[in-house]
Order: C-alpha cells, then structure tokens, then sequence
C-alpha cells in the first residue's frame, strides 16, 4: 500500500518575537532531522539558547534531573530544561474568559511534534511520554496528526502496546479514533502476525471497530486481505474473499481500483477445487469499468488478462489476447498515443496463455520482443529472466509439431529447392544475438535443437562478465531447469532426456527440488510399449532411491528436511507404482503399496483440523468476524489431507493384477481404496458438522 502523506503542520503556532531573533526555522528543520549537516547536539544548543532567552538567564546551565536515566542523552537534557521552564511559567499562565489555559510559547505545535517524532525514531519512550505530558501542561493541544506520524513509526515495528499505549492516554476520551489510527493500530497487529496463516488479533480489531461504528478505512481491508492471499491455505484465501464481501456489506460498498485490482489477480490463483476463477474475474472487471465507471488501470487489465490466460479453456486465452489488443489499441489520445505502455507483466501474462494452447509462434514473438525492448532500454523493466523462459520452455513443451515421420511420403525424386527462399534453421547465428524462424519448427528434433540452442546461450551468458547480453538476467534455478527437461521429455529420445537429467543438476550446482524427481518418474510412467520401459525402469529406481531419502525425512520431520505436500508424495508414489506395474513387476508394486499404507494409514485422515473461531457460519447481525460471505465450507478444497492413494492411481495395477488373475491382490487393493474413501466421506462429514470457538461477543453455534 503507499505510503500515507506526512501529517499537515499545525495552522496555529505560538512564539514571540524572541523566537523569530533566533530563527524559529532552522530550529525545527534541525528537530525534523532534515538538515544532515545538523546534529542532535546544535538542535540541543539552539533551544535551549532560546530556553535561557525566555526565562531572562544567559548564563545559567542547564540542570538534568537524577530521577530520569533516559535524560542523560542530548534530548533527554532538552526535555529537562523544557520541563523546568513550564513548571515556573505555569502558575502565572493567563486564562481565557471560559476558563481556559493560553498556550505557552515556548515551542510552536510543529517543533513539539518533531520532537515527540524523534523520540519515537529513538524508541526512547518514556521521553516521548514526557513530550506529549509538556505538551498538554503547556496548553498545546496534541493533534491527531502528531498522534498518528508518531504512531506510524511504531506501528512498523509492530509495536501493539506503545500504540494502545498511546490511543488511551492521548486520544481525547468520547472522541473517534483518527482514521490513520485505526490503520496503523491494525497494521501493527498484522506485522506481528506475519507466521500466521489467519492474523486473528488483526481482524478481531478490525471488527471491534466496526461494531463501535467506525470502520477502518479501505486500505486497511486491503492490506488484510492481501495478507491473507499471500499465505498458501485453501482457508486463508477463502477468508479474503469472504473479508471483501463484508468489506462491501459493513464498511466501504463500493470498492477502489486497488481493491478490484487486487481481488481480480487473486481470480488468476487456482486456490479453490475448481481452478482458476476466469469468469468471475471478467465480472469483477466489467462491475469496475462499466457498472460503477472507474477508468481501468494497467494494473486491473494484466490482472483479468492473466485470468483469462490461466484458464483451461482455449476460449478464455483467446479473450486474453483481444484484452491485450484492447489495452493497447482502443486507449489512445488525439495525437495516437496509447494510455497504457505494454510491460514486463503484461508479457507474462501473455505467456502464460501461450504456453497453455501450446502456441509457439505466439511464444516466440513475445520473448523476441522482449529481448528487443531490454536492447533498446537496458535500464528498464522488459528484461527477460528465469521467470519468462520458464514459460518459454512450457510453451515448447506443450507444442506439437505439424511434421510427422509416418504420414510422410517418399518420393524418388525431390524437387529443386531455392536456396534464397529457403528459411534457415533456428540456430544461434553468434555469440549476440538468439536467432529463430519465421515459423515454428516443423519437428520434434527442431525443437530440441532451438531449445538445446536457446539453454545454451543462457548458460554462456551466465557464465559471461559483460552487461551487454540477452540474457544476463536469467538466473539458473529448479524450475528453470525443470521446464528445460520438461521439453526434452516430450520431444526428445530417451537417451537424450535421461543424460541431461543426469548432468545438467551438477555441471550447473543447482539442487533438484521435489517437482524434478516427480517430473522424472511421471515420464518413466509414461513410457510407450518398446524397449525404452526396460531402460526406463533402471532411471525410475534410480531417481526413487533419491525421492525415498527425501521422503523419509520429510515424513519423520527430520530437522533440515525439504518441504513437502501431501500431494507431492502421492504423485511420486502413484508413478512409480504405475511404472512397476506397467513393467510386469507386480509383487514388487503391491509391496509398494503396502508400504505407503502403513506410512500413510487411512485411519490418520478421519480427524480433521479445528475450525477457526472467525470461520463461524452463525447468521448474525452484530459479531467479530465476517457478516456476508463469498465461500461455503463445501467451497473450500482441504488441503491438509494426509497422503492417501485412490482408484485413479491404481487404476493400472488393478487393471494387471486382473489379466494376471491374482485375487489376492485386487481384493487387497479393494481393501485400500474403500479404507481411504471411508476415511475421506468420514472427514468431509466432521469438517461439514463440527463448531468453531465461540468468538469474543458471539456465541457458540
């Protein structure tokens, strides 16, 4: 979220003409801390010159009092002559004809709070209490705008409770809470929730708010709800979306181009079972710009393009690609000029589209333009990194050449061919510059060839001291090298895939991550009938021995073992049981399932998580969680589901072990698919049945 603006002078200030003869300005410019050359020690020296000037005594030093550590610094000094001079001015204070107390001109209401933000930046708080004590013993009122620059850098620290600290002793009783306040109170709840999945403190005071009838502002929900999208349960998420809808019912109907913004890309994240959310992406954006007529911004149009380009029908890329050209085309000035300049997100998007149909061509002219515009401004942000040439590497993988060897017909006699019409191979032309064809390659070792030519110059650019190359910015990683092999596993042999699985790892010193080894074990699964299954057995054991290590501390939370999900392990164990199977070794794949059976017992699912207390259902007009919501528990995928093995994962198991006539087998593997479906229906019904905590001021449903 951006930053707030710097809190508005106070109009009315209060000094004579003393002040002025020792230059008021200087004096507050050195308390805002704006003048480097200027240290704590001259700010010290100037006020209290002026200090000595208004109590008539030239000469006399300053006295520290033996009761207060803090004020053996610089400023603490300060304080103690400031604190000296309003105890002997006090009692002569004049007041005015309602009885109230005429403010000493002793600092102006701007220095006062430059001084309290200095004490803050120091975090020595008890001077800071004793600022804003002088303050109200000199008369001058503590304005919200002092209350909450001070607050603000507290609020950064996660500092709760000099902030509550703060707002009880500061803030005017039977007076709202500033709106600024209310934001920074919150959002230091939130910084010290950043582990947490559901920041519980942070929403219960936002709610808190609401129920004394002044909401927090929009950027408070916003920052909230991105909080919650950034972290990775299906729950969290599902909570953002129902904090949006009640954002709309309790506090601010009508949202910001920020807040569309950012629920639009949150449609782009597939964090429910049903995907990605491209439909309801589109109406969000149709409600912004046409329902309630907000200009769309670059940021809500490379949102809802990636949304649409996410999507798993052809369709919606499509509409992507006409979003894009719309973007660009039809937002254009009297003199030409498009509103929206295309960047480095907005290609991304594109190719997140691209590689999904599996459109090359469109790939391939979107890295080329990329690579141009990073030619033209290196400083700028179309650079080409990890991140896009994974997408590139998908796009190759998904793409299906047109040539095919077997529906080739063989003629004697070739036509002479036009060497000047003829289009050169995608080659690397040198050592500068990547250079492809008009038109995709035709076959599948052309693929392999531009991709082996385009890794090559990755590497040799990474291994390069100069600033001048293409790819300078693609920094090696596992998924970079998992979307290099991805390619190689559709189109290449597998003597090819195979060797460069084996090398490429270790020449490069990257680690593999747990998608290499269930990349490579699900190609070995996908083996056709030849010779290669007998080759692709030896690899799969060879890369299960690896995962099993891997496994194995992950299951006994080993300390330093690699980060697994469930569904991970599921997929690693579902390949290789399905290359075992595939490969005749029958026995050995049963005994793998007995394996992961007693790893992964069905009883172990039965139990679900509790429910979080703001998860409650309870229909309620007044409660400290949300009032609408988008999602139902039945919306939310449970995606804390031990590993477990289904009917689909061994389908082909069931499918040998019925040819081969082995009763025992099918019957056990009866057994483990009803044991595991029992145990998920048995914890659907608990999640679906059980009651969360009763939240402070709701009752328990």
């Amino acid at each position: 979220m951006p930053s707030d603006e710097p809190p508005e002078e106070a109009r009315h200030v209060y000094y004579s003409e003393e002040h002025d003869l020792l230059h008021l300005e200087t004096v507050a410019r050195r308390i805002l801390g704006t003048e480097e050359d200027e240290t704590l020690d001259d700010l010290t020296d100037s006020i209290s010159a002026r200090l000595r000037a208004l109590r008539g005594n030239e000469t006399s030093d300053v006295s520290v009092p033996s009761d207060r550590t803090t004020l053996a610094t610089s400023h603490g000094i300060l304080l103690a002559e400031l604190r000296k001079l309003i105890d002997d001015v006090q009692p002569t204070q004049p007041s005015t004809s309602s009885g109230q107390s005429v403010a000493l001109g002793v600092l102006t209401s701007a220095e006062w709070g430059a001084l309290a933000r200095y004490c803050s930046r120091v975090n020595d708080k008890p001077s800071l209490h004793l600022v804003f004590d002088l303050m109200k013993q000199s008369s001058v009122p503590i304005s919200a705008d002092t209350l909450s620059s001070v607050a603000e850098i507290f609020s950064d620290r996660g500092d709760i409770q000099t902030i509550e600290t703060l707002l009880e002793k500061y803030n005017p009783r039977g007076v709202a809470v500033p709106e600024r306040l209310r934001d920074l109170h919150i959002k230091a709840h939130l910084l010290n929730e950043t582990s947490l999945d559901m920041p519980t403190n942070a929403l219960r005071t936002l709610h808190e708010y609401e129920n004394s009838a002044t909401p927090a502002p929009q950027r408070t929900y916003t920052r909230l709800i991105t909080h919650l999208f950034h972290r990775h349960t299906a729950v969290a998420h599902a909570h953002a979306w129902d904090l949006f809808a009640h954002m709309r019912y309790a506090a601010h109907p009508y949202p910001d181009a920020v807040t569309y913004t950012l629920m639009i890309r949150a449609c782009a994240t597939p964090s429910f079972a049903h995907g990605v959310e491209t439909e309801r992406a589109l109406d969000l954006f149709t409600e912004m710009t046409v329902d309630h007529e907000m200009p769309p911004t670059a940021g809500a149009y490379t949102a809802v393009i990636l949304a649409c380009a996410r999507a798993s029908d052809k369709k919606y890329v499509h509409e992507a690609f006409r979003l894009a050209g719309e973007m660009l085309d039809t937002h254009r000035d009297a003199r030409g000029h498009s509103a929206y300049a295309p960047d480095r997100r907005l290609f991304i998007a594109l190719l997140e589209g691209a590689k999904r149909v599996g459109d090359l061509g469109r790939a391939r002219w979107i890295l080329a333009e990329m690579v141009q515009a990073s030619l033209e401004d290196p400083e700028g942000d179309m650079f080409v990194d990890e991140e896009v040439m994974m997408h590139v590497f998908n796009a190759y993988a998904a793409y299906r050449p047109p040539f095919k060897r077997s529906q080739t017909l063989v003629k004697e006699e070739l036509p002479e061919v036009d060497e000047q019409s003829a289009a050169p191979g995608p080659v690397i032309e040198n050592a500068n510059d990547p250079v492809t064809t008009q038109l995709p390659p035709q076959t599948r070792a052309a693929v392999v060839s531009e991709v082996e030519s385009l890794m090559a110059r990755i590497l040799a650019d990474n291994k390069a001291d100069s600033q001048d190359l293409r790819f300078k910015n693609v920094h090696l990683n596992p998924r970079l090298l998992n979307a290099y092999l991805s390619v190689l596993y559709v189109h290449a042999s597998f003597d090819t895939w195979s060797e460069r699985y084996r090398t490429i790892f270790p020449e490069q010193d990257v680690p593999r991550s747990p998608s290499t080894y269930i990349l490579a074990l699900e190609r070995c699964a996908r083996t056709p009938k030849s010779l290669e299954r007998k080759l692709a057995l030896q690899f799969a054991e060879e890369v299960w021995k690896e995962w099993e290590a891997i496994e194995a501390s992950w299951w006994s939370r080993a300390a330093g073992s690699v980060s697994l999900s469930a569904r991970q392990v599921e997929k690693a164990n579902a390949a290789m049981i399905r290359m075992l199977s595939i490969t005749g070794n029958l026995n050995r794949a049963l005994d793998h399932v007995r394996a992961f059976v007693k790893r992964y017992p069905p009883l172990a699912i039965r139990e679900p998580p509790p429910k979080h207390e703001l998860r409650s259902t309870r229909t309620s007009l007044t409660a400290n969680r949300p009032l609408v919501r988008l999602t139902t528990e039945v919306d939310i995928p449970d995606d804390t589901v031990p590993p477990l093995l289904t009917f689909t994962e061994l389908d082909v198991l069931h499918q040998r072990l019925v040819v081969a006539n082995k009763k025992d087998g099918i019957k056990y593997l009866k057994w483990v698919c009803k044991s595991y479906e029992g145990s998920l229906k048995m914890r659907r019904e608990k999640t679906l049945h059980s009651h969360p905590k009763p939240v402070h001021g709701d009752v328990a449903e």
